[in-house]
């Protein structure tokens, strides 16, 4: 099992759930996990904080690997059976054939709803309770597949990033919201949209420096 992704918490909250689900006992023996990330002291220190509170039978199931150079990743997508995480490193994961589940970003536990090729246009995304899976079955549903089942689905995953993500298939995306956004109302509706959010932007700074005031 393998987790590519900043250590930026709580946006990247998942690495810390990686590890409660092993310690958990969530997550059968013959997995291992591998994160490689880097990022802020602070963070770098929480994430080893969470292992080093694991017991040593789980400890010697996980490796947490620095920051290296992308070419040398390449060896470590080849190793894994499954990658967990959001974003473009689902691309680089179906890129080598690795089946992903991707998750909820700013959440400290494993939150998912499925497999990236069931859902293969959305890398990142908020997943109501009801639409929740929790992550231990998605592993059980892995492990029943046949190997003819495993192999056509790793052909599947191959094709995401050709047949979604190609230069052609993302400039039609683009055309088309532009397209959208040259219908009058639809534009009076977006620029009333980024209005407002700057609005809030421009009330919460004056709320924080008010606090600080009163706080002096």
């Amino acid at each position: 099992m393998l987790a590519i992704a900043r250590a930026d918490f709580p946006f990247k909250g998942y690495l810390l759930g990686l590890i409660d689900e092993f310690s958990k006992g969530n997550i059968p023996e013959k997995w291992h996990l591998t994160i490689i990330t880097y990022g802020p002291i602070h963070h770098m220190e929480l994430l080893h904080s969470k292992y080093l509170q694991s017991s040593e039978a789980v400890k010697s199931r996980i490796q947490i690997l620095g920051k290296m150079k992308y070419e040398d990743l390449e060896y470590y997508f080849n190793q894994a059976h499954i990658f967990v995480g959001m974003g473009t490193t689902l691309l680089d994961a179906s890129k080598h054939g690795v089946i992903s589940i991707p998750v909820e970003p700013f959440n400290n536990s494993v939150k998912c709803k499925g497999f990236f090729y069931d859902n293969p246009e959305v890398v990142g995304e908020d997943i109501n309770d009801e639409e929740a899976v929790e992550f231990k079955i998605l592993l059980k549903r892995f492990d029943s597949l046949s190997e003819k089942q495993l192999a056509e689905i790793i052909s599947k995953t191959s094709q995401i990033v050709p047949r979604y993500y190609s230069i052609p298939k993302t400039w039609e995306k683009i055309r088309r919201k532009f397209e959208i956004l040259q219908k009058p109302y639809i534009f009076r509706i977006s620029l009333f949209y980024r209005v407002l959010k700057l609005y809030m932007y421009i009330r919460k700074i004056i709320k924080t420096c008010v606090r600080k005031i009163v706080s002096c």
